[in-house]
C-alpha cells in the first residue's frame, strides 16, 4: 500500500504523463493487491478507485504549470528586475510551495493511516 501511494506520488512529480502513466499503472495493481488481501478496508478499496483519476489530475496539474513554476523556482531562475514583479513571483513561489506541500502530506496521511490498519489485531 505504501509502495503504491509514492508511486502515485512521483508519477504526479513526472512531467511526461507516459512514463507517469507506468507508475500510476504501477501503484493500481499494488492498491488491488491490498485489496485482495484485506477486501473490507475501505481504505483500500477508496486507494484503488482514486487511481481512475489520476491521469485526469496529472493533466490538470501540469497543464497549470504547478509543478513547473516550484522547478524553476528549485532552479534558480534569473533575478526579477522589479520590486513588483519579484512580489509576484514570491506569491505564485509560495502557491507552489503550498501545493506540494499538502500533496506530500496527505501522502504521508494516507501512508500512515495504511501502516496503522495493516497492523491493527483482528
Amino acid at each position: 500500500m505504501i509502495k503504491g501511494d509514492a508511486l502515485t506520488a512521483n508519477g504526479f512529480l513526472n512531467p511526461d504523463l507516459d512514463e507517469a502513466q507506468i507508475q500510476f499503472e504501477q501503484a493500481a495493481e499494488c492498491f488491488q493487491k491490498a485489496v485482495d488481501q484485506c477486501p473490507e478496508c475501505e481504505h483500500y478499496l477508496q486507494s484503488l478507485a482514486n487511481t481512475s483519476k489520476v491521469t485526469d489530475l496529472h493533466n490538470e496539474i501540469h497543464k497549470k504549470g504547478v509543478l513547473n513554476q516550484t522547478q524553476q523556482s528549485l532552479g534558480g531562475g534569473s533575478a526579477a528586475s522589479s520590486k513588483s514583479k519579484k512580489s509576484a513571483k514570491n506569491k505564485s513561489s509560495d502557491l507552489t510551495y503550498d501545493i506540494c506541500g499538502w500533496i506530500i502530506l496527505a501522502v504521508g496521511v494516507i501512508a500512515l493511516v495504511s501502516m496503522i490498519k495493516s497492523h491493527v489485531p483482528q
